[in-house]
């Protein structure tokens, strides 16, 4: 029994409740349930300040939202212990910073996919332009050809 951890120290409380009333372990279970339930917090602390440490590999990503949502979810089951309410205005202001990105992200996106929809539409543009101008190249070469046989026919 690992007596510095959570499940060891609610393991020790039920040793001491099987001889409660004995000597003092009534206040011996009172302080290891103390103990494990620092070390429940602990635990949680530990693991919600894991997401603020590790952001900087998922910017960007819509999964680091979630992650940062289920860490102020961790600070807020904490009560205020330790700097638990500050932790969560980092992560609440880490989700917006995420928000913002993503919504640049999204314009950059829209920006680029008009930008090509507006080059494809000239090309078609130009492209229709050039087969304009070859039919009018056509039709004037076919008429002169046509006067030229005329012509040729007449004198």
């Amino acid at each position: 029994m690992n007596l510095n951890s959570e499940s060891g120290f609610t393991e020790a409380v039920q040793w001491f409740a099987k001889v409660s009333g004995y000597k003092d372990a009534d206040i011996l279970a009172d302080e290891c349930r103390e103990k494990a339930e620092i070390a429940c917090k602990e635990r949680v602390y530990k693991s919600a300040c894991e997401v603020l440490n590790d952001t900087h590999t998922w910017i960007g990503k819509k999964t680091d939202i979630k992650a940062h949502e289920e860490a102020i979810a961790q600070f807020q089951s904490l009560n205020g212990w330790k700097d638990s309410e500050e932790k969560i205005l980092l992560c609440q202001k880490k989700i917006e910073e995420i928000k913002i990105q993503l919504e640049k992200e999204r314009i950059e996106q829209e920006k680029n996919r008009v930008e090509k929809e507006e080059q494809e539409k000239n090309e078609r543009l130009k492209r229709e332009n050039r087969l304009k101008r070859n039919k009018k190249i056509l039709i004037g070469t076919s008429l002169l050809i046509v006067i030229a046989i005329i012509f040729v026919i007449i004198f």
